[in-house]
């Protein structure tokens, strides 16, 4: 009887394990293809061919590696282009700048949300998700000051 015990409780143990080491190996590779795609996207952005929703996603990856000061530069730098090259895309140039201010307010630099929320808006003002993020923040810094 013993016996039979003591080996389920090693069965139980190894599958414990097996499911532990799979995990495990599924988030190495995750973090492996993540790391990947950052390097090859920095190569990309060094020749310059680097396109508007590849630096969303790239900021993304910056954000999920606690990186923030890159995620910011990679919208910034894509934000000055696009206002000296492609100034008529307003839509383009009003999503930049809503990202740009969302993130501040996630690392509570409320001045500079406010000011890229508010640039949003000036380039488009039916732009109802920075209108909202504007609210918010408004909101929040009430709530903190009062």
């Amino acid at each position: 009887m013993n016996f039979t015990m003591e080996n389920i409780y090693l069965l139980l143990t190894c599958v414990f394990l097996l499911i532990l080491c799979i995990n495990l190996t599924r988030q190495i590779v995750n973090i492996c293809q993540v790391e990947n795609y950052l390097y090859a996207s920095q190569i990309l952005k060094s020749r310059r061919q680097i396109n508007e929703s590849s630096v969303y996603i790239i900021s993304d990856l910056f954000l999920k590696k606690n990186q923030i000061i890159e995620a910011i530069q990679a919208l910034q730098n894509v934000l000055r282009y696009k206002q000296l090259h492609d100034s008529f895309n307003i839509y383009s140039l009003s999503n930049l700048s809503n990202s740009l201010g969302c993130i501040y307010s996630q690392v509570c630099k409320y001045s500079a949300a406010i000011y890229y929320f508010r640039l949003a808006v000036s380039y488009n003002y039916r732009h109802i998700e920075a209108l909202d993020n504007l609210t918010q923040l408004y909101e929040k810094i009430s709530v903190k000051s009062g």
